[in-house]
C-alpha cells in the first residue's frame, strides 16, 4: 500500500511502536549519526513526512506505512550513499522493524563490508562494448551495428528504468560480478558509454573456484518450505520435477523472492542472472543450482549431449520443458464458514463504509444489536439513516477530507472496517470512482488497524454484489470496475500479513438481511484464508485456475491487405519490429506507431515500403 500522506491541520505525529526488539550494537567503522541523519533524509522524502516529525523508535510499517517494496528502495539508496554492498535479504529486511534497526543495522553492516584492499581491474573496456551493443540490440531490437557509445539510454532507445536493470543483469551475469548500481546510480548513467564505464572501471572477475555448496536434500527440504509459503501448496503435495511457472503459477517476481530466501537462509551470495533464473524451470533446478552446480539442470544437459554418444539414453520425461497450458479463472466449492464467537476484543469497535446500499443499513443493524460500537462513513450523497451509530459524512471524494475522518474515527478502538460496494452504479466512470476510493480507504486505515491487530484480530472486509462468483458468469459493463475491489484486498493481505482480509462477493438475488449476516460471518471465520469468497445463499466459492482447452470454432480472420491500418503501440522495438517487417514485406498494410519518446532520429533500421502502384 501507497504510504499515507501528511495530513492537513495539526501536525500528525505517528504513533510509537508497541514494542521495539533490542537492536545489536554498531560496528566500528561508520558513524552511526551520519547514518541516522541520511535515513530520516531519505524516509522522509520516500513518505512525505518531515524530518523532524522521524525518530529511531517508529516502526517502518505500522508508524510510517512503509510496505515492502518501498523498504527496499530505502535500502538501495542508503547503500549507495554509503557505498556499501552488504545488503539484506527478505527475511532479515522484514527483521529490520524500527528506522533504529536500519540504522544499527548499516552502521554495522558497512563497515564489515569495508574492502581490505584495492578494488581489482575490471574487464576489457573494448569486451565491455561487445557485450553491452549485443544486449542492448537484444533487448531493443536495433541493430548492434546502428548503435554507439554516445547515444542515450532513454532518448534516443527507449530504455526506461525496468529495462536498464534487465540490461545491467544480464552485463553482470556475462561477466560474473556481483557488484550493482543502486537507483540513483543506475538512473545516472545516461548513455551507453556511461554503462562501458561503470562496468570496466569497477568490476573484477571471478577467479575463484567455486566454493562447494550446501547438502541437496537440506536445500530441497528447505525449498519445498519456501515455496509451500509463497504460493499456499502444501508441502508434501510438491515435487521436484514440478515446473515453477506451469505447475505452480510462479512468475518471475516470486521466483526472485524466493531465491532470495533460499540465498539468505544458506549465506550464500551467489545469484542468478534474469537469463539463468529463467533456465531454473523446475524445482530441481533450482535444487542443483543452490547444493553447488551452479549452473541449472538444462545448460548441464546440452554441454553433456554435445559430446555424448549417439546411444545416450533419452532425457526422462519428467525433465523436458512442460507443455504450454490454457488455463482460465475457474470457480472451487469451500466448505462453510466457521465463524468464531468472540473473534474480536469486546472493547473495539467497527467501521462500516456506507454506500447508501440496503445492505450496508442491515449490517449497521445487525452490529449495533451486538453491543459494539460502530461508526459509519457516508459517502457523499448518502443520508444519515441510523441514531445509533457514531456518523460521519463525506461531503466529497477528495483523500484530505478522507483522511481527516479517518483519522477521527480510530481515535476510537477500531479493529473491523467494512467496505460496501453494494449500490448499483449508472456509469463506468462512477464504478472506477468508487473503486479508486476504496483504494484511498484501506491506505488511511492500513496502520490504524494494523496497530490494532497487536491486541487481538483487526479486519478488512470488502462486500460487492455482482453474481456472487467474482463476475465468472457475466455482469453489466458498468458493474466490472467492482471486481477490481478483490484485487486489493488481495495485495492488502500480501503487505499487511497482521490483518484479516477478505473480499466477499453476494449473489444479488440474495436479501439485504441475508448478506449482512453471511458478512458477519465472514469476518468471523477461523480460517484466515482464502481471501477472496463468492457466496450465493447456497453455496460458498472461491477461484482457481483449471485447464480450458479452445473447442469453440473461431471465425476466420483474412490477411491484412494495403487497405488495412495497424495501430502498434511501445514504438515497435523489439519483436514487435521483426513481425511487423514480416507483415508488411507479405501485406504492405499500413502502420501507425505510436510511442512515448520524442523522435529525435530516425534509425536507418526502419525500412519504408512504397504503396503498390
Amino acid at each position: 500500500m501507497a504510504p499515507p500522506c501528511p495530513r492537513p491541520g495539526r501536525p500528525h505525529r505517528p504513533r510509537r511502536p508497541f514494542r521495539t526488539p533490542p537492536a545489536p550494537a554498531p560496528a566500528a567503522g561508520t558513524d552511526a549519526g551520519k547514518v541516522r541523519s541520511v535515513l530520516l533524509e531519505v524516509v522522509a522524502d520516500k513518505t512525505g513526512y518531515p524530518a523532524d516529525m522521524l525518530d529511531l523508535t517508529m516502526n517502518v510499517e505500522a508508524d510510517l506505512g512503509i510496505d515492502s517494496i518501498k523498504r527496499v528502495e530505502i535500502m538501495g539508496v542508503i547503500q549507495e550513499r554509503f557505498h556499501t554492498t552488504t545488503t539484506a535479504g527478505p527475511e532479515q529486511l522484514a527483521e529490520l522493524r524500527t528506522l533504529g534497526d536500519i540504522v544499527d543495522f548499516v552502521a554495522g553492516g558497512a563497515a564489515s563490508s569495508a574492502p581490505a584492499a584495492a578494488p581489482a581491474t575490471g574487464p576489457d573496456a573494448g569486451t565491455v562494448r561487445s557485450v553491452l551493443l549485443e544486449v542492448v540490440a537484444d533487448k531493443t531490437g536495433y541493430p548492434a551495428d546502428m548503435l554507439d557509445l554516445t547515444m542515450n539510454v532513454e532518448a534516443d532507445l527507449g530504455i526506461d528504468s525496468i529495462k536498464r536493470v534487465e540490461i545491467m543483469g544480464v552485463i553482470q551475469e556475462r561477466f560474473h560480478t556481483t557488484t550493482t548500481a543502486g537507483p540513483e546510480q543506475l538512473a545516472e548513467l545516461r548513455t551507453l558509454g556511461d554503462i562501458v564505464d561503470f562496468v570496466a572501471g569497477t568490476t573484477a572477475q571471478a577467479t575463484a573456484p567455486a566454493a562447494t555448496g550446501p547438502d541437496a536434500d537440506t536445500v530441497r527440504t528447505t525449498l519445498l518450505e519456501v515455496v509451500a509459503d509463497k504460493t499456499g501448496y502444501p508441502a508434501d503435495m510438491l515435487d521436484l520435477t514440478m515446473n515453477v511457472e506451469a505447475d505452480l503459477g510462479i512468475d518471475s517476481i516470486k521466483r526472485v523472492e524466493i531465491m532470495g530466501v533460499i540465498q539468505e537462509r544458506f549465506h550464500t551470495t551467489t545469484t542468478a542472472g534474469p537469463e539463468q533464473l529463467a533456465e531454473l524451470r523446475t524445482l530441481g533446478d533450482i535444487v542443483d543450482f543452490v547444493a553447488g552446480a551452479g549452473v541449472p539442470r538444462a545448460a548441464g544437459r546440452e554441454a553433456a549431449s554435445a559430446g555424448a554418444p549417439e546411444d545416450h539414453p533419452p532425457e526422462p520425461e519428467s525433465d523436458r520443458p512442460a507443455r504450454i497450458g490454457r488455463a482460465q479463472a475457474a470457480l472451487v466449492e469451500l466448505p462453510a464458514s466457521d465463524p468464531l464467537l468472540d473473534a474480536y476484543h469486546p472493547d473495539h469497535g467497527a467501521l462500516v463504509v456506507d454506500d447508501g446500499s440496503q445492505l450496508a443499513a442491515r449490517l449497521v443493524e445487525r452490529l449495533t444489536g451486538t453491543g459494539r460500537r460502530v461508526h459509519t462513513l457516508r459517502l457523499p450523497g448518502v443520508p444519515a439513516r441510523s441514531n445509533d451509530v457514531h456518523d460521519h459524512a463525506l461531503t466529497g471524494w477528495g483523500t484530505t477530507e478522507l483522511a481527516a475522518q479517518t483519522e477521527e474515527i480510530f481515535a476510537d478502538r477500531i479493529a473491523l472496517v467494512v467496505d460496501v460496494t453494494a449500490q448499483p452504479r449508472a456509469e463506468w466512470a462512477e464504478g472506477t470512482r468508487r473503486l479508486a476510493h476504496s483504494l484511498l480507504l484501506a491506505r488511511h486505515v492500513v496502520a490504524p488497524l494494523s496497530a490494532a491487530a497487536e491486541h487481538g484480530r483487526a479486519a478488512f472486509l470488502t462486500a460487492t454484489v455482482l453474481d456472487g462468483a467474482f463476475g465468472l458468469t457475466g455482469v453489466a459493463e458498468e458493474l466490472a470496475p467492482a471486481g477490481g475491489v478483490a484485487g486489493l484486498v488481495k495485495t492488502l493481505a500480501l503487505e499487511a500479513p497482521a490483518l484479516f482480509c477478505r473480499a466477499v462477493d453476494l449473489d444479488p438475488a440474495l436479501d439485504a438481511a441475508t448478506g449482512a449476516a453471511l458478512l458477519l460471518d465472514e469476518a468471523a471465520d477461523s480460517a484466515p484464508e482464502p481471501v477472496q469468497v463468492g457466496l450465493d445463499g447456497t453455496r460458498r466459492v472461491g477461484l482457481t485456475l483449471a485447464e480450458r482447452p479452445l473447442t469453440e470454432e473461431l471465425p476466420e480472420v483474412g490477411a491484412p491487405t494495403s487497405d488495412d491500418l495497424l495501430v502498434v503501440t511501445g514504438e515497435a522495438r523489439g519483436i514487435t519490429a521483426t513481425c511487423l517487417l514480416e507483415l508488411a514485406e507479405r501485406h504492405r498494410p499500413g502502420l501507425l506507431l505510436l510511442g512515448r519518446t520524442r523522435s529525435t532520429r530516425s534509425p536507418t533500421g526502419r525500412t519504408a515500403f512504397p504503396t503498390p502502384g
